[in-house]
């Protein structure tokens, strides 16, 4: 028969343990997204909420990578980043996005105590991403171009895309679109994000002749005619 002590010991440790899961149960962090893509150049926010047992207050709040530590003392984001948190809530909004800012972020908060200090894993990956048309089919005719157009971006998952077509967004909210006609200049960005349109896709204007040398033309003379047209 096992003695009262050791009795006694198992229900110390048994009451810690239980103590310990409860604890662990009771600090979190909820991110609005686990995968954010983005226009490179162009500004993202990151929100999530968190939670802590009572009887702890927070005392800092941040963003930070791996390292744990706060991204507003990193000399290649202070300027670029912005944090809002309010009651258990935290959003950083990061500007002009780089290539070198695709990467996981995590949010991190202290409190008073020595035990309480938390970080949310995983965190937010984000992918900064380029934007190109893609033309897969073309018809040419007389009166008019007509293409199909793929958007193209380096985002995984479910991404959503506009088009705008002469600077004027389209119906279109899918990766492609089946119309294209002279005078017509189209573009694909991001939903969300129509600021950071990709590269303009435009059908070839109206060509014009050049004639080198200009000017009087005499008999019996050479000259250069070039035909143009600008497209893209």
């Amino acid at each position: 028969m096992a003695s009262a002590a050791a009795v006694a010991h198992l229900l110390f440790a048994l009451f810690f343990s239980v103590q310990v899961v409860q604890n662990k149960a009771n600090w979190g962090v909820t991110y609005a997204a686990d995968k954010i893509c983005a226009s490179n150049g162009s500004t993202v926010e990151m929100k999530c909420t968190y939670t802590y047992p009572a009887g702890y207050t927070v005392t800092e709040e941040f963003w930070c990578f791996q390292d744990n530590k706060n991204l507003k003392v990193n000399s290649d984001y202070k300027d670029r980043i912005q944090y809002n948190c309010t009651k258990e809530r935290c959003t950083m909004k990061m500007a002009d996005l780089k290539w070198t800012d695709s990467r996981e972020y995590r949010f991190r908060f202290i409190t008073d105590k020595s035990d309480g200090k938390y970080t949310g894993i995983p965190g937010i990956t984000l992918s900064v991403t380029a934007l190109q048309v893609e033309v897969t089919k073309i018809r040419v005719n007389e009166s008019c171009t007509k293409a199909e157009l793929k958007c193209k971006s380096s985002c995984t998952g479910d991404v959503s895309y506009v088009w705008l077509k002469n600077g004027e967004k389209v119906t279109e909210e899918n990766p492609h679109i089946t119309s294209l006609r002279f005078n017509d200049s189209i573009c694909c960005a991001l939903k969300g994000q129509e600021d950071y349109c990709s590269a303009s896709l435009y059908a070839p204007k109206l060509p014009s002749v050049t004639v080198s040398p200009s000017g009087e033309i005499v008999e019996n003379i050479s000259v250069i005619l070039i035909c143009s047209s600008d497209a893209n």
